[in-house]
């Protein structure tokens, strides 16, 4: 387990110096270490960033932050952007004592989604751009569709990262009824994470509360 963890972690490494395709080259390795210790092949994912999603884990909102973290720096080309983009990979410094390969591949699937989503912002070419867009939006639902149990923990800032990319994904594909139901179901949430006096546990929430309230307001096309 602790090689696919120091693969995950070398690969958010590799995404912050944007050297992309090294970066899902070692995210592939790191899957497949996991897939080693899977004990029920029927639940493992597939050790490519196209997996299919069929029986896979299952996941809860709480936070669970002492097992992961992320890089405090920031990109400057995307704090010019007009919409904020969650765009810092996770790190995982250790696992929990149960579910942690659930937990693993968790983490190295949403690394999967926002490496794509960032080589699409970088690309030049148009069907690369669409194709990057594409892979990413279908990495971020599958992961935000997962049904919920109490069983596994997952912040609230990657789940809320994981709708906020996908309402900017929905938006660049000109897509913005999808992009404003994204928007209305993360402002939900930020509003209950307000009631609950928890607001300060999600980085990025400025981000966040932005981009949900500018599109929850705007009208769907």
């Amino acid at each position: 387990m602790q090689s696919a963890i120091y693969l995950n972690n070398r690969a958010s490494s590799l995404i912050e110096k944007d050297c992309f395709e090294k970066a899902i080259e070692t995210l592939n390795q790191a899957l497949n270490a996991v897939q080693k210790l899977q004990k029920d092949e029927s639940s493992s994912l597939s050790s490519s960033s196209s997996s299919s999603f069929e029986n896979s884990p299952k996941f809860s909102r709480r936070p669970n932050g002492k097992y992961l973290s992320t890089s405090n720096k920031r990109r400057k080309e995307l704090d010019d952007l007009a919409v904020f983009m969650y765009s810092r990979p996770v790190y995982v410094s250790h696992l929990p004592q149960t579910e942690g390969k659930t937990f693993l591949s968790w983490v190295i699937i949403f690394n999967f989604a926002l490496c794509h989503h960032l080589m699409a912002l970088r690309a030049a070419d148009h069907k690369d751009k669409h194709e990057n867009l594409l892979e990413a939006l279908k990495l971020y639902e599958a992961l935000v569709a997962l049904p919920m149990e109490d069983t596994f923990q997952i912040e609230t800032t990657y789940f809320m990262a994981m709708i906020n990319n996908s309402a900017q994904i929905y938006q660049m594909l000109h897509r913005p009824r999808q992009a404003k139901q994204h928007a209305d179901q993360m402002l939900s949430l930020l509003m209950v994470t307000i009631q609950e006096g928890e607001a300060d546990t999600v980085d990025e929430f400025d981000g966040f509360l932005l981009n949900a309230t500018r599109r929850s307001l705007a009208v769907a096309a």
